[in-house]
């Protein structure tokens, strides 16, 4: 994210995280009988463990000098995030591996004791093998 707060002072801050864990999660799919169209809800809970990574820096302009500054550190954390989903899905008739699907979202995520939540719309492609 990239902010510029008072004449002369431009800010970055970045956190970024890469994990894995457990998953436990539910489809439910029902098909409109004799059409390639389905109505479908997913939810989906786990427990990630990874690591985090900051990153900060800014940088103050002051006439002819900059003065940057840049700090960064990274730790092993653990994540719990909560996703589910409702939608509607096309499957071509002869193409029974591919599928389409378009919804609402809602993705929600622990972070230090802190909660975060993102929701909104989704279009999505799906092959499965």
């Amino acid at each position: 994210m990239r902010s510029a707060g008072a004449a002369g002072w431009t800010v970055e801050d970045r956190l970024s995280f890469l994990g894995a864990g457990p998953h436990l999660g539910l489809d439910l799919n029902w098909y409109l009988p004799a059409t390639t169209l389905g109505l479908f809800g997913r939810g989906d809970v786990a427990y990630l463990l990874g690591r985090s990574t900051e990153r900060y820096q800014s940088q103050f302009q002051d006439g002819d000098a900059v003065v940057p500054f840049q700090d960064s550190h990274s730790r092993t954390v653990g994540q719990f995030n909560v996703r589910t989903e409702l939608g509607l899905s096309w499957t071509p008739p002869t193409q029974r591996w591919l599928r389409f699907e378009t919804g609402y979202q809602l993705f929600d995520f622990l972070w230090e004791g802190r909660n975060y939540a993102n929701s909104g719309p989704f279009l999505r492609c799906e092959i499965g093998f």
